[in-house]
């Protein structure tokens, strides 16, 4: 182990256990319920719509091109929806999973670097823990 700012050791085992913490708390909302209205309906379908036409560069809803957002999280859904099948809820919110975690463990490893780890950690359940997270988390 090797020490940290301050003299504190690092123990690397904490961000695996704070990884795990956040697909346990966040992945229960993945699957079980209907995409929500009025954005999860609409990327997902603009999603599905790129994986079935094959055409994954120009994004189009309902026969028109659609140009409001970025591409990439649409073509992050829409790899999901190659492995899980195009209706899948799952692959819609995967990405958003990832996303979160991996804000999570940025928190985590800049927390890190500026303070110590039990700050860091600290951090990261904190930030974990915020109703708007903890909401949209996987959404």
């Amino acid at each position: 182990m090797s020490a940290g700012p301050g003299g504190s050791t690092r123990r690397p085992w904490a961000a695996g256990l704070l990884s795990l913490f956040v697909l346990l708390v966040f992945a229960g909302s993945l699957p079980g319920r209907e995409l929500l209205p009025p954005d999860e309906p609409r990327v997902g379908l603009i999603a599905r719509q790129m994986v079935e036409s094959g055409d994954w560069v120009l994004l189009t809803s309902a026969e028109r091109v659609y140009l409001e957002k970025p591409p990439a999280l649409f073509w992050a859904i829409g790899v999901g929806m190659l492995v899980l099948g195009p209706g899948s809820e799952i692959a819609a919110r995967l990405p958003s999973l990832l996303a979160t975690l991996f804000t999570v463990l940025l928190l985590f490893r800049l927390a890190r670097r500026r303070f110590d780890e039990p700050t860091a950690i600290a951090a990261a359940l904190v930030y974990s823990s915020f109703s708007l997270v903890l909401q949209r988390g996987a959404w």
